[in-house]
């Protein structure tokens, strides 16, 4: 179980009422723990259709196929997602101008607890600059 402090509910809370103003209407993501939370929320919330997938490619592809469909899509993913889905983006969204809206976390910055992750705080932002990724 994960506890989750009255700080992160409303930052969740603040990040769905944005998605849904944003007119997001398919969320695509794998389990994470630092956004279980958001994860959870978008889930139950019946605004959203949630699709859990078994690697960070799938959400690229599902969020593809939604914005083929006419609907609006986000992949939520952990940073360590984002770094293995750079082929998927530059093949598939780049090669066929697909948008594609990726809500991820960044880990591995000053102040992380895990030191597991500071490899991603050495790479995440430079692997998105080199491929232009806003």
């Amino acid at each position: 179980m994960v506890i989750v402090s009255d700080k992160q509910k409303e930052a969740t809370s603040l990040i769905v009422e944005q998605l849904v103003q944003s007119g997001i209407k398919l969320v695509a993501s794998l389990p994470d723990d630092w956004v279980a939370d958001l994860i959870h929320t978008i889930h139950k919330d019946d605004r959203f259709k949630y699709v859990p997938v078994n690697r960070e490619e799938s959400a690229v592809g599902l969020c593809c196929g939604a914005y083929f469909g006419g609907i609006p899509s986000m992949a939520l993913m952990g940073a360590s997602g984002l770094m293995t889905i750079v082929y998927a983006i530059t093949k598939i969204n780049y090669t066929y101008h697909i948008p594609l809206f990726i809500f991820t976390t960044l880990r591995g910055v000053i102040g992380d607890p895990r030191a597991h992750h500071i490899s991603n705080g050495l790479y995440l932002t430079k692997l998105m600059d080199s491929i232009s990724l806003p």
